[in-house]
């Protein structure tokens, strides 16, 4: 082999080892890519599971408050109401048609 073959075969040795460093470099930095998305994949679903069960959980609170508010709501009518009847009640009212009632008031005559 001359030397100008020889420096052929050496200059396309340095070009493949050259090529061959770029593409593990390449590599290195694609794997290094997607792990960092794999990553940031991972953390967003985690983050959006944690949303949607804390949502979750708003919307189950803000049911059972709403059937509280209802309750609540539904007694203080029936208060009400039961106030206005009572305010409406007497003594006679309430004895009137009452044997016992009307022989215990005949005795006090």
């Amino acid at each position: 082999m001359d030397l100008a073959e020889n420096e052929k075969k050496n200059a396309v040795e340095l070009a493949e080892a050259k090529l061959r460093n770029s593409l593990r470099e390449l590599l290195l930095k694609k794997e290094n890519e997607l792990t960092a998305f794999k990553n940031n994949s991972e953390r967003e679903l985690k983050d959006k599971i944690t949303s949607k069960d804390a949502i979750d959980g708003i919307d189950k609170t803000i049911k059972e408050l709403q059937k509280t508010k209802e309750a609540l709501l539904s007694s203080e009518n029936n208060l009400r109401l039961a106030n206005e009847k009572t305010e409406d009640l007497t003594i006679k009212k309430l004895t009137h048609g009452n044997p016992t009632m009307k022989s215990k008031f005949d005795e006090l005559k």
